[in-house]
């Protein structure tokens, strides 16, 4: 794997939690935490996690992980199961 980073992120039901790792040595590099408001709907969740994504990047990274609790219908962003 060339070097860089590997941005993850958790999207939970209170926090989306992110952490950049550095592709070489597995280090954590930043991390940050996020209320996830899921009140506030698929859209603004969506769009929040991305603001969280690009306020972490750097002209080297790789790719992003994403994970949820569950699967999601789209487009509604109805969470099925847990």
């Amino acid at each position: 794997m060339k070097s860089g980073h590997v941005i993850g992120l958790d999207i939970g039901g209170t926090q989306m939690k992110l952490a950049v790792f550095d592709s070489a040595s597995w280090k954590i590099v930043s991390e940050d935490i996020l209320a996830t408001e899921a009140e506030r709907g698929f859209a603004d969740v969506q769009s929040r996690a991305f603001a969280l994504i690009t306020k972490h990047r750097t002209a080297d990274d790789v790719p992003v992980g994403v994970c949820v609790p569950g699967p999601i219908k789209q487009p509604e962003g109805v969470l099925l199961r847990a």
